[in-house]
């Protein structure tokens, strides 16, 4: 019980404590951990964007996103899942952002934990650790970095607020889970989410070239 407790009160304490919350769950050495607290949580928006698409809200639109899942979601449900009954379309976009949510996640591991540890390896200051050390900190900074999107994602708005803060915040997570400066912190930012950006419109382009309708 004191286990669920921990886990309920964790998205309160990651939004208004977040370095004192991600310091305590560095202490879990599991992958296991961060990436259930990401899909767990991430059901909130799973589930109320898929109930909004029935109500005219597009999640292609990257503004009404908490994140770049809800625009795969949105655009794979508009463009072939048109046709279908109102609750396989909820049901397929549940599923489409849940995956989302995972791809993303294992995406950024080489982006993010190999770039880390050069930087590491680079430093005479900093001992080098194993690549299964970079890769948990990555994916325990992505996945806990992600709560603004995970709770607030499914809320349109005119600024993509939502995925700014999710963004700011994923950004001080890998600062404290790699325990880095910020020149290292915006270096290894960056090679990530422009890679991941780079990713997607790599994906894009069979539409691009007209190869898939």
């Amino acid at each position: 019980m004191k286990n669920v407790r921990y886990w309920l009160k964790l998205p309160v304490r990651i939004i208004f404590k977040p370095r004192t919350a991600m310091e305590e769950t560095k202490q879990r050495e599991s992958f296991k951990a961060p990436i259930l607290y990401m899909l767990t949580l991430g059901l909130i928006t799973s589930v109320l964007a898929a109930i909004l698409t029935q109500h005219g809200v597009s999640y292609i639109d990257p503004r009404n996103c908490g994140g770049t899942a809800q625009i795969l979601a949105g655009w794979v449900i508009a463009h072939y899942g048109w046709a279908w009954p109102p609750l396989n379309q909820i049901l397929g976009f549940i599923l489409l952002n849940e995956f989302g949510y995972f791809i993303l996640a294992v995406a950024l591991i080489p982006l993010i934990a190999l770039p880390a540890r050069w930087l590491t390896l680079r430093s005479k200051q900093d001992a080098p650790k194993s690549i299964r050390y970079y890769s948990l900190r990555c994916v325990q900074a992505i996945c806990y970095g992600m709560t603004p999107a995970s709770l607030f994602g499914w809320i349109p708005n005119p600024i993509s607020i939502i995925g700014i803060w999710a963004l700011v915040l994923q950004v001080f997570a890998i600062k404290v889970f790699y325990d880095f400066n910020w020149k290292k912190t915006i270096i290894v930012s960056m090679i990530g989410f422009l890679g991941v950006a780079f990713l997607q419109d790599l994906a894009s382009l069979p539409w691009i070239l007209g190869i898939i309708h």
